[in-house]
Parts: C-alpha cells; sequence; structure tokens
C-alpha cells in the first residue's frame, strides 16, 4: 500500500518499467487552461486520463479519472470536467460522481462529488497522465 501517494512522474516511471510494449504512457502539466485543453482533446479522443488536482491550502492532491466535459455554448469553452472519483460513493445514474468547474480558470476551480458529507473544495489542476494501448483500436471494438 501506498499512503503518501504518488506524483504522477513517478507513476509513470513505474508503470515504464513493468508496461506491455504497446503501452504509451505521458504526463502533462502546465497551466489549468493547459491542462483542461489536453483532457478534453484526449476524452474526444476516446481517452480517459487521470487527472490530479491541488487541494487550497493542503499538502496534498487526489487523482480522478476523467470521463466526459460538460461545454458551454455561450463562452464557447469546457465548463466542467466529469469525473469517476475513487473516494466518493459510485455513480447511480450517470457514469461520472463528481466535477471540476473550469468556467474560471484564473482562479482555483471548484471540486464537488456526491458524497453528502463533502463539501465543495478549491483545488487546482496539477497535471494528467494517459495511458493507451496502441494495439487496441476503440473504434474496431464497438459499432455505432
Amino acid at each position: 500500500m501506498i499512503r503518501n501517494g504518488f506524483y504522477f512522474k513517478e507513476l509513470k516511471a513505474v508503470i515504464e518499467k513493468y508496461k506491455k510494449k504497446s503501452w504509451d504512457v505521458r504526463v502533462f502539466d502546465g497551466t489549468p487552461k493547459k491542462c483542461v485543453e489536453g483532457i478534453c482533446a484526449e476524452i474526444d479522443a476516446d481517452i480517459a486520463p487521470i487527472i490530479g488536482i491541488d487541494f487550497k491550502d493542503c499538502n496534498f492532491g487526489h487523482a480522478l479519472l476523467a470521463v466526459g466535459y460538460e461545454w458551454d455554448e455561450y463562452d464557447d469553452k469546457p465548463s466542467r470536467l466529469l469525473c469517476l472519483d475513487p473516494a466518493a460513493p459510485a455513480p447511480r445514474t450517470s457514469i461520472w460522481n463528481s466535477y471540476i468547474d473550469v468556467r474560471d480558470l484564473r482562479k482555483q476551480s471548484t471540486y464537488v462529488n456526491d458524497d453528502p458529507k463533502c463539501e465543495p473544495a478549491k483545488c487546482r489542476l496539477a497535471d494528467y497522465l494517459v495511458l493507451h494501448d496502441t494495439d487496441l483500436d476503440v473504434a474496431d471494438d464497438f459499432e455505432f
């Protein structure tokens, strides 16, 4: 068990050591705006990135799986990153159980999950990790 967690660059090194040859492992960091743009591009490519958030006034962060995003048609930009949080209750009526409000990235974003005991928290998008098996072509596996 890893009690203090991993930075994504450390996690990437562990994955690289044990991965299949066909796995592509990438870590991206940068400004919150660049992270949101990259996360949305990955989701558009049918890849669910693992995103890292840092909580305001805390010395720790958290990892979530980004599974979608909401688009604000008026502002023509993403408004929420829809996520699966392993620490929150399992979703019952959707594919996500949490979201990050990314409408104004000049300020801290707000993280909200489905746990009634968990208050919304201020956070900052820190980085994201992408695992992609180049041998797997999702489009070949599913017919729409």
